[in-house]
């Protein structure tokens, strides 16, 4: 490779020996060579700037980076740290490098939510969910082995963007012109802050950059809340950093529910948190178990030929997998929110007495309803003033013509009276 600008050159070098010391310090890690691990993360730090720390991350520019298209050597450095100190862990069984680990992988995660918020590229955004699929899925193991069920539940949640941002990139949500818009309008905003910060107070510049600001913020919130009212979904995967915690599930979600079940597929593990008003539980789930059943029991219910014909095999998957996914402790009876990720199948048909005859499905005692995540059934979304609210349809069947060999809905006809 050849370089006429030496700045450039310069520049490319400390990202290739940054690049190059990470890698060391994963080697050294592998060895289970710690103390020199992070020695060698330490100098990869340093090709930024001098002691640099992971927190510092979160305010100084990225321009560099973003223009070289590096970015990805910053964010696996800081995720092979944090998975360093989670194997220091295992190796030392020191608490200390847990809790290092959990900080490291809460840094990751706030630089992550900044680099989607400043960049539009598609690639920016494929290699961010490809990183913080990996970042998500070690932060709850991380969290499991520490018992922290709130950092747990929080890095949960931040993996439903990963979901959201999968169903955007198979759905126009919002129209290019916004998002670019969008994009263009925060980096100006954060170029002028940049200078602001080495302006005189008392120079013409300064007074200027300060109204330009004032103004750009103004222009911000006014996009922002086009893009909220127009996209809800966009709005939450990218532009809405706020977070719950579970008192907010249980004082909110939890009122008129028994439990919230969400699940989390990484590349080596599947993970089930069940949160209910006195429990939090979080199981980890052989993954080829999970995906082979999954697998099978999705094609049962979707083909009634199949079905039919090897009902008692399709008995043992639903048993198997309901208890794969709850492990011997059932959610209590009552209504129940499922928040599922990469598999999507219905909870209703799964088993629960072990595939005994007669079985006994998971409809039995559970109401089921579906969310992306507790987050967004959280969202105060505005309501679309175009969609009539006094209009109702209601259909309430009670027999049906002879052509159609379908069971009499009995109370159907009183079900309707009651709601209109």
């Amino acid at each position: 490779m050849k370089f006429t600008d030496t700045q450039n050159q310069s520049a490319l070098l400390k990202f290739e020996t940054l690049n190059l010391f990470t890698n060391i310090a994963n080697v050294f890690a592998e060895k289970n060579e710690y103390d020199s691990a992070f020695n060698y993360f330490q100098l990869a730090f340093d090709q930024i700037m001098p002691g640099l720390k992971e927190e510092s991350l979160l305010t100084i520019p990225l321009d560099s980076f973003i223009t070289y298209k590096r970015m990805n050597y910053l964010t696996a450095m800081l995720i092979d740290k944090g998975d360093a100190c989670l194997k220091a862990f295992y190796h030392h069984h020191q608490q200390e490098r847990l809790k290092e680990a959990l900080q490291i992988y809460k840094v990751t995660d706030r630089l992550l939510d900044r680099i989607k918020a400043e960049q539009s590229e598609l690639g920016s955004r494929l290699f961010w969910r490809k990183d913080s699929r990996r970042l998500y899925e070690h932060a709850i193991e991380a969290s499991r082995q520490d018992h922290d069920m709130s950092n747990a539940f929080y890095f949960f949640e931040k993996g439903r963007a990963v979901l959201l941002s999968d169903l955007l990139n198979q759905q126009s949500t919002t129209s290019s012109d916004n998002m670019l818009t969008e994009a263009q309008l925060k980096k100006k905003l954060l170029q002028l802050k940049w200078e602001q910060d080495t302006l005189s107070p008392a120079s013409k510049r300064y007074t200027e950059v300060r109204s330009e600001l004032f103004t750009g913020k103004i222009k911000l919130d006014e996009l922002d809340k086009t893009i909220r009212e127009e996209s809800p979904l966009y709005y939450q995967s990218f532009l809405d950093t706020a977070s719950i915690s579970l008192q907010d599930v249980r004082t909110s979600l939890l009122k008129d529910h028994q439990a919230l079940l969400e699940l989390f597929t990484g590349d080596s593990a599947v993970y089930s948190l069940l949160i209910t008003l006195n429990d939090i539980r979080l199981n980890k789930i052989n993954k080829a178990d999970f995906d082979s059943l999954a697998g099978r029991y999705i094609a049962y219910i979707s083909n009634a030929a199949l079905l039919n014909r090897e009902f008692d095999k399709y008995l043992k998957t639903a048993a198997h997998l309901y208890s794969l996914i709850f492990q011997d402790n059932p959610p209590p009876r009552g209504r129940i929110i499922v928040s599922p990720d990469i598999h999507y199948f219905p909870f209703e048909s799964l088993v629960v007495n072990g595939g005994l005859a007669p079985p006994v499905y998971f409809l039995k005692d559970h109401a089921v309803s579906y969310t992306y995540s507790a987050r967004y059934l959280l969202n105060n979304f505005p309501e679309n003033a175009h969609v009539a609210t006094e209009s109702f349809l209601g259909v309430a069947p009670v027999r049906y013509p002879s052509p159609f060999p379908l069971p009499s809905l009995d109370g159907s006809d009183l079900s309707l009276r009651r709601i209109i």
